[in-house]
């Protein structure tokens, strides 16, 4: 799972608020990349790929996902 942490908070402050960026359907952790700017001096931003999109690697169709007996 592909992810990129943009922080450019003041390194003193012991704790920062985190924003996670997720993408919708077709896109990737690029769509949010204009807003970095904006949010990325006072929070922590975590932008994330969904599986099969932008740089998250697709597991294939027959992917068995957990296994679990019914």
């Amino acid at each position: 799972m592909y992810y990129e942490v943009d922080d450019y908070t003041d390194p003193w402050l012991k704790q920062t608020d985190t924003i996670w960026l997720q993408h919708g359907v077709g896109r990737s952790s690029r769509f949010w990349y204009h807003w970095v700017p904006a949010l990325a001096g006072r929070y922590r931003v975590v932008r994330r790929d969904l599986r099969g999109h932008g740089q998250s690697s697709d597991p294939g169709r027959d992917h068995k996902w957990f296994n679990r007996r019914i």
